[in-house]
């Protein structure tokens, strides 16, 4: 009886140390966006990417919906529906981001300084989405999958008045989370005091 007694002790202890799991938060991968493609006026600068508009350096809006891989006329039906001359030429960068896992967020710090009906978004894959309202901008992918992302800014009615896009600190949060290295340490300790128990009790 007491010997039953003892096992039963030593394994509830085993399993009660070897079930201790800590596991982070879902793991954030920064995203380095100087690196990405580019057409218009864009310029980089440690980690930030500066988009303007209203300059001879911008590109034709036929190009950038080319260059983003996004249906030709996407940019005026969504970032300028009312307007009768729609979007004329912006810049953008590009980048594919592969094996992407559902529940993951894409992210970033962003500020726009407009002028006029000008306007400011991002792309995934050809869907065309408006940069409104407070930084940051997220994303939540709904699938797994590869997802072509654009980000950018672009003139609408003209081709002047200058307005600026900003972006930083680009991010990729994980839906999966990540154990802790105290997982395996928890079940080394439980193997260690299960077996010195075990002595000890047949001593």
């Amino acid at each position: 009886m007491l010997t039953s007694i003892k096992q039963q002790v030593l394994t509830a202890t085993f399993f009660s140390f070897g079930s201790l799991v800590i596991t982070n938060p879902a793991f954030a991968a920064s995203i380095d966006l100087t690196t990405w493609q580019q057409t218009g006026d864009v310029a980089t600068s440690s980690g930030q990417v500066t988009f303007t508009t209203g300059t001879y350096a911008n590109t034709d809006v036929d190009d950038l919906e080319s260059f983003l891989g996004v249906t030709l006329g996407s940019l005026s039906n969504t970032l300028a529906p009312t307007s009768f001359v729609g979007v004329t030429q912006g810049s953008a960068i590009e980048n594919t981001l592969s094996n992407i896992q559902a529940g993951s967020t894409f992210s970033f710090s962003w500020n726009f300084t407009q002028d006029g009906n000008d306007s400011a978004f991002v792309t995934v894959g050809n869907s065309v989405v408006a940069l409104s309202g407070n930084s940051p901008f997220s994303y939540t992918f709904n699938s797994p999958g590869n997802y072509t992302i654009g980000i950018g800014a672009v003139d609408v009615d003209d081709v002047i008045g200058v307005s600026t896009l900003t972006v930083s600190n680009a991010s990729l949060q994980s839906s999966q989370s990540v154990p802790e290295p105290i997982t395996l340490l928890g079940s080394l300790a439980a193997l260690g005091f299960g077996t010195a128990m075990r002595r000890r009790f047949r001593n």
